[in-house]
């Protein structure tokens, strides 16, 4: 798909863990840019084509409103080790948003939201559970 026959929209999606609706800006030229400078290895012609789950939460996660953002700023909790000792960890960003994911039908909705902010069409090549970046 080329780049220049995209119709950017603005587009939602719903995670039920927090029971909140996730706001994404559309794929506007300045923010493409601003995308490859921050992520080069994300190369949007591929993610149209061929998108694995680490480029589209990248890309989700660059495309959110600043209002849904917030809902994933840094945290503080604590998780206990094999032995039962707490582990104070935090946890934010990318990480939060996948540990937000509750099916897959959750990330198709994803899927299906960077698809409106490209005005194109994604296909899913791989499950969110191949995704690398998996909360620890």
């Amino acid at each position: 798909m080329e780049l220049t026959k995209l119709f950017p929209k603005k587009a939602s999606f719903h995670l039920s863990a927090i029971d909140k609706d996730i706001h994404l800006l559309p794929a506007t030229v300045g923010r493409l840019l601003e995308l490859t400078r921050k992520f080069g290895e994300v190369q949007i012609d591929k993610v149209l084509s061929n998108p694995t789950p680490d480029d589209v939460i990248k890309i989700v996660f660059f495309l959110m409103t600043n209002e849904s953002k917030q809902l994933f700023k840094m945290q503080e909790y604590v998780d206990y080790d094999i032995e039962g000792r707490e582990v104070p960890t935090h946890i934010g960003g990318i990480k939060l948003l996948l540990r937000y994911i509750s099916t897959a039908d959750e990330y198709k909705g994803i899927v299906d939201a960077v698809q409106q902010c490209f005005g194109g069409t994604v296909e899913v090549k791989k499950s969110p559970e191949q995704v690398s970046h998996s909360p620890q």
